[in-house]
């Protein structure tokens, strides 16, 4: 008997046991079909054979279309050579002779069989708004402005994004887009937004700090979820206001 087995990468993705499928034929012929473990490893029945099958035995092993959303399947194929022969020990000889992989139009020798699948997500955009009020004066298009920057981990600012957003005559204000990959997931972005303080005869500025969090989990079918938090000065809150006064 003779135990065929091939081994299961995954490339952007932890590898799950079960995760996938591999089916073993001879001719049109499904011998077996198995599953993954956790470590990669794919092990399909033992093969047996009788003194009246000597000689060379063909089989094919391929993975199992099965769609995933944000997987890319291997689609090699292998076609695996087995030769059994009769050694007058007592015990039939069985040992895998020759393997070969077709992924194009000819198969190329290899010495293992190997199936590599890739996991990957799309882009994520992830954006913040916010409010301007002015008490006692009508709000002027632009008239305000504020500063956006990226923070560390412990709060030192990384990058200013723009230090000049401004609002439209209803107050409404959108900070710049952000975008977020694959390479992201399991992290957590702090950003910060404050007013400009421009001095201006007779206004008082919003002199609040909002501290903006982003983080980044995997869907797990190739999409990315995006969680967003404020907080003003240190506090949870629902929205982004700044109030001035004239």
């Amino acid at each position: 008997a003779i135990t065929l087995q091939a081994l299961k990468t995954l490339d952007g993705h932890a590898l799950a046991e079960g995760q996938f499928q591999f089916e073993l034929y001879q001719g049109s012929t499904l011998l077996d079909t198995v599953a993954n473990m956790a470590d990669g490893t794919v092990t399909f029945q033992p093969l047996t054979y009788t003194d009246e099958e000597l000689g060379v035995h063909t089989y094919l092993i391929k993975e199992k279309q099965t769609p995933q959303s944000g997987y890319t399947l291997d689609t090699a194929e292998y076609t695996v050579e087995i030769t059994v022969s009769d050694p007058d020990t007592g015990k039939l000889g069985v040992e895998v002779t020759a393997i070969w992989k077709k992924t194009g139009a000819e198969p190329v020798k290899a010495d293992t069989i190997t199936f590599t699948n890739q996991y990957r997500t799309q882009d994520k955009k992830a954006a913040f708004s916010g409010r301007k009020t002015l008490e006692r004066r009508a709000l002027e298009n632009g008239q305000f402005t504020f500063t956006f920057s990226e923070l560390s981990e412990n709060g030192q600012t990384v990058r200013t994004i723009s230090n000049a957003i401004t609002h439209d005559q209803t107050g409404v204000f959108s900070l710049p887009e952000l975008v977020y990959t694959q390479a992201d997931i399991g992290k957590t972005f702090l950003y910060r937004l404050t007013e400009n303080n421009a001095g201006a005869p007779g206004y008082t500025y919003d002199a609040s700090v909002y501290t903006l969090a982003v983080s980044v989990e995997d869907n797990h079918d190739g999409t990315l979820n995006i969680v967003q938090t404020i907080q003003k000065d240190g506090v949870p809150a629902t929205e982004i206001l700044f109030e001035n006064q004239y």
